[in-house]
């Protein structure tokens, strides 16, 4: 033992004072904790021996093992199951204390690893539960040991655990600066811890090439739900709530909120299953997920969430698992497995599952909307966390439509191009040049007058041309315009030619005295404009389709001050005004799940990603499902505004589609924006902000796109705001 003098242990208190609030405010990785809460259900009091399961136990204890190969203390593990040597039992009480606790000892920059093994089922929806946003009317719950029996005069299911509360638990853990991953291997699981769109509750057929296996659900019947209570429910909420409204609630006034991702074993109107698989000599019960989950994390402990997802997905195709569709979610899929990190700004590498057509070539569910262009070249990977050192060949794009891009072999780099038949199936290629960029014309006012509008255009004519080129032009120098400037009573404004993107007062830019402040300002109203141009010309002239008009998107006006709803029929250019809603409701009559993308363009030329509300959450629709989607107008842009739905037809053993990253922020065009440096001794700033800017339209002008085959949709609303 060491003994301290009276100095040496004044010193020592400072020290140690001064380090806990270098922990507490500076997020320092050496003082950052990994916490984990286990949850594994197998017996169940009250029900019968064949809604018993086996393997959750098994789950539980895999997981231990991997969380202690990835470096959790296991004081910090809570682990609540039956049949686990030292556990709590897996109550509701139980499980949701576990929950609590973690989220009073997490603190900023910490990490929460949240696993559930069990049965999963539904329930009526509270009716008088403002905070609840149930589209299909059904609240999705996980069954602790003591779940009971309906309860009428509660109108619950006794002793479930709703997805609310998930939603609830894992938000206070988030608000206190925690990372949080959360698995959900349970029937209906897509739903447990999200505010997103619900498909109908279909009772599934099981894949039935796995012998022995044991679905993870109990019917709400089973629980002594009354059928036409069900039946209920599901009429009358169905498409009545926004996802929107609830994501938002949720994450509206919180600071410093930590990252997120889910990863569900099944989508919210479907079962998962559970199997004995040979593990070494044992031969053991796991759930599928949580088995295959373990398998990837330790065979690659250094992926992303999105590459353990495509592993994933690439062991279900290899042993012809199309049922049930893993969901994954989440603002932070980019980031390392494990990581306790901020959630990354950007969205990693992009990579796509190599498709191989019937006459043998390839393709990738990835266009000119994911910001590929011609002479695009990609690496060939023959897994998703592969290195690029370990890369099989290269490939070059050959045609690009808006949602699709065809590939050749080439030589690239003293590498010989390989045939197209030798690439294995389940590769995946890997960007690694963007592609040529469309290059954009501003014509200028002529003359120029104002000395400090004619520096900063002086600065901007001196940008080296990198990545997507904006040329300032005068009227003598254009050849094919784009944009242009306007300028008016010592304010300026980039425009679309010919068009009205200066009605809006918030488009206008002072002139100030800083040059190099307007120039940056300038650069990034160009390029937001020319990126949503870019977006609606693709949208424009997007081929139509067949089997995606069994998705419809229906459009209702209600008036300010009124409470009814009227249809708005295209493609008339209705007129509306500041304070009326507009009701967006898609509807998936098609038998596959669609992933939708809402878009809405202002008259400033501003996007907005209003579905998903966050990019990473779920915007996957599910056969028979509905999702509504909410906007009140306002008059901060008057004149022509739009919404743009793309949607695309979810393809088995393949990751959502989200076009969220399409947005740009109002801030784009913001006189008070940070400058970020000198224009012409830092060009790379600037044109970082173009890297996503250009999308070539030469492959939609020649008509039909073969790569489209009816799998996608691009679909415009427009009106007029007076």
């Amino acid at each position: 033992m060491i003994f301290f003098g009276g100095r040496a242990m004044d010193l020592y208190l400072r020290w140690l004072t001064l380090l806990v609030f270098f922990c507490i405010g500076m997020n320092n990785v050496w003082c950052v904790e990994k916490y984990a809460v286990l949850v594994g259900v197998s017996r169940y009091a009250s029900l019968p021996q064949n809604r018993q399961l086996s393997g959750s136990a098994n789950d539980v204890k895999l997981m231990q093992s991997v969380l202690k190969n990835a470096g959790f203390d296991a004081q910090h593990v809570q682990i609540l199951a039956d049949g686990v040597d030292a556990a709590s039992p897996p109550t509701r009480l139980g499980i949701l204390a576990a929950l609590h606790n973690v989220s009073l000892k997490a603190l900023s920059g910490d990490f929460v690893y949240l696993h559930f093994s069990g049965h999963g089922s539904q329930q009526p929806m509270d009716s008088f539960d403002l905070k609840n946003h149930e589209t299909d009317g059904l609240d999705e719950i996980f069954l602790p040991s003591d779940i009971g029996r309906w309860d009428g005069k509660t109108a619950t299911v006794r002793n479930a655990i709703i997805d609310n509360e998930f939603d609830r638990e894992i938000m206070a853990i988030r608000k206190r600066g925690a990372f949080v991953w959360a698995v959900f291997d349970t029937c209906h699981a897509g739903t447990l811890s999200r505010g997103t769109s619900r498909g109908a509750a279909a009772t599934a057929r099981l894949n039935t090439d796995f012998g022995g296996e044991r679905s993870r659900e109990v019917t709400p019947q089973e629980l002594g739900v009354p059928a036409v209570l069900l039946a209920h429910s599901q009429r009358n909420h169905r498409g009545a709530t926004t996802s929107e409204k609830k994501q938002k609630s949720a994450i509206d006034g919180a600071t410093n909120l930590g990252g997120f991702v889910g990863f569900y074993a099944a989508q919210s109107d479907q079962t998962t299953t559970e199997t004995s698989f040979k593990i070494g000599d044992e031969k053991l019960t796991h759930g599928v997920f949580s088995l295959h989950l373990a398998q990837v994390l330790i065979s690659f402990p250094k992926a992303s969430y999105r590459q353990i997802s495509q592993h994933l997905l690439n062991r279900y195709a290899a042993q012809n698992r199309f049922f049930p569709t893993p969901l994954f979610e989440g603002n932070g899929l980019d980031a390392p497995a494990f990581a306790v990190s901020e959630v990354p700004e950007a969205t990693g590498q992009q990579q796509w599952r190599l498709q191989r057509t019937a006459n043998g070539e390839l393709d990738i569910p990835a266009g000119a909307l994911h910001q590929i262009h011609p002479g695009a070249v990609f690496s060939v990977l023959s897994h998703p966390s592969a290195t690029e050192k370990e890369f099989l060949s290269y490939l070059r794009a050959e045609k690009i439509s808006a949602l699709a891009t065809q590939l050749i072999p080439i030589d690239y780099q003293k590498h010989a191009a390989i045939k197209s038949d030798a690439i294995p199936d389940g590769a995946y290629v890997r960007l690694v040049e963007p592609g040529a960029m469309a290059s954009i014309q501003v014509v200028l006012p002529s003359p120029i007058r104002n000395e400090v509008l004619r520096k900063a255009i002086a600065q901007l004519t001196q940008v080296p041309a990198q990545g997507l080129q904006i040329r300032w032009v005068t009227a003598a120098q254009k050849t094919m315009a784009d944009l242009q400037l306007v300028s008016k009573n010592e304010r300026v404004c980039v425009q679309a030619l010919g068009g009205n993107g200066c009605v809006s007062t918030s488009a206008w830019l002072p002139i100030r005295s800083d040059p190099q402040m307007l120039a940056q300002n300038l650069h990034e109203q160009a390029q937001s404009i020319a990126r949503a141009q870019n977006v609606l010309r693709l949208a424009e002239t997007f081929p139509s389709n067949e089997v995606l008009d069994k998705f419809t998107t229906t459009m209702q006006i209600q008036a300010k001050g009124s409470a009814e709803k009227l249809l708005v029929t295209q493609p008339n250019w209705p007129s509306f005004k500041a304070g009326d809603k507009l009701f967006f409701l898609l509807e998936n009559k098609h038998t596959r799940s669609v992933d939708a993308s809402l878009l809405f363009l202002d008259s400033a030329f501003r996007i907005t990603s209003v579905f998903p509300y966050q990019q990473g959450e779920v915007n996957r629709i599910e056969p028979q499902g509905k999702q509504e989607i909410v906007l009140e107008l306002t008059a901060d842009t008057l004149g022509v505004e739009r919404l743009i739905a793309i949607l695309a037809e979810a393809q088995p053993h393949a990751t959502m589609q989200d076009f969220s990253f399409l947005a740009q922020s109002a801030s784009v065009v913001s006189s008070h924006s940070k400058v970020r440096g000198d224009l012409s001794s830092e060009p790379s700033d600037l044109h970082a902000l173009f890297s996503k800017a250009g999308f070539d339209l030469s492959s939609q002008r020649g008509g039909k796109s073969a790569l489209t085959s009816g799998r996608n949709a691009i679909r415009i609303f427009s009106w007029i705001v007076k």
